[in-house]
């Protein structure tokens, strides 16, 4: 007890308990004080850390989409090998019993 109160660390109740209400900002997690001054939201919203989480995440979704259709041209391109391969095959097979 006496080196948390030293080194100036707070029991958790203090962290825990809010006399304003508050809410996670869904862009970048940060806390947001409910009904707060419209301001102080604009403030919150035009501030580098909301920005950035708001390319990250666009950049992020932009990479989850090219990937997906990578993965889909992926899966065409083993479907038509496997096509040839088995239209090869058919074939040899019909050129060995003719012989």
């Amino acid at each position: 007890e006496q080196l948390k109160q030293q080194i100036g660390i707070k029991p958790v109740e203090q962290f825990t308990q809010s006399s304003k209400p508050m809410e996670v900002c869904e862009t970048c997690g940060s806390l947001l004080i409910v009904n707060d001054a419209k301001s102080r939201i604009d403030d919150h919203i035009n501030g580098k850390q909301h920005i950035g989480y708001t390319k990250l995440k666009g950049s992020l979704e932009n990479l989850l989409e090219l990937r997906k259709q990578r993965r889909k041209d992926r899966e065409k391109e083993r479907e038509v090998a496997s096509e040839e391969r088995r239209k090869r095959r058919d074939e040899e097979e019909r050129g060995s019993e003719s012989r």
